[in-house]
């Protein structure tokens, strides 16, 4: 499986080249290794070809948009079917998987959907890997020119995605073993502040 996981990330890397500094393939490749861990805790029978597929496409078109990003990638791999050698159910599965990934998504159709989604949000347990991310995310498109407005945009950020009233909806499988990491972030995102955010960007 080595070979087939060497061939689809020199496939995918030229487009995460292209994303902004959070969802470069270093993210691809964390998220790939979050649903390795995540097979393992559940005891997931599943093809690894799939779990390659998902983890490494999910983000290819975030440089294009990242509100859309998840059917642009969908559409890109309907697009290029040819590239995928797996059946037509199997590969309906991946494709799904990417569209349900996002965070906003309530009800996922598949394990490989369950996989997909937690995987993208571990870790949550160090908040200074989150803040960072953001600040990569930042920094893309702003540069390190102004880095109060980076700060208030992470702050405020946090707020509306992971503090208690966010946004953001954690897959049943997060929340099954990952639940204590979930409260834990929200309530250190509903006390933080401004000086603190700054504190960590300046010691990353």
């Amino acid at each position: 499986m080595y070979k087939y996981l060497f061939k689809t990330r020199l496939l995918v890397k030229q487009f995460y080249n292209r994303n902004d500094g959070a969802h470069k393939l270093d993210h691809a490749d964390q998220v790939y290794g979050n649903m390795q861990k995540l097979i393992i805790l559940d005891n997931v029978e599943i093809d690894p070809k799939l779990v390659i597929l998902s983890a490494y496409f999910h983000d290819i078109k975030v440089y294009k948009s990242r509100k859309y990003h998840e059917i642009l990638a969908a559409d890109f791999m309907k697009k290029n079917r040819y590239l995928f050698d797996v059946s037509d159910s199997d590969f309906q599965l991946v494709v799904t998987s990417i569209l349900e990934h996002r965070s906003r998504v309530e009800n996922r159709t598949s394990m490989l959907s369950h996989l997909l989604s937690s995987g993208d949000s571990l870790p949550i347990s160090n908040i200074n890997n989150i803040i960072t991310r953001m600040y990569n995310y930042q920094k893309t498109y702003m540069g390190d020119n102004d880095i109060d407005k980076i700060i208030k945009n992470i702050y405020r950020h946090l707020m509306d995605k992971f503090s208690s009233n966010g946004y953001k909806k954690y897959d049943s499988l997060m929340r099954k073993y990952f639940d204590h990491d979930i409260h834990r972030l929200q309530k250190i995102c509903d006390n933080i502040t401004d000086q603190e955010i700054k504190t960590i960007i300046l010691n990353k």
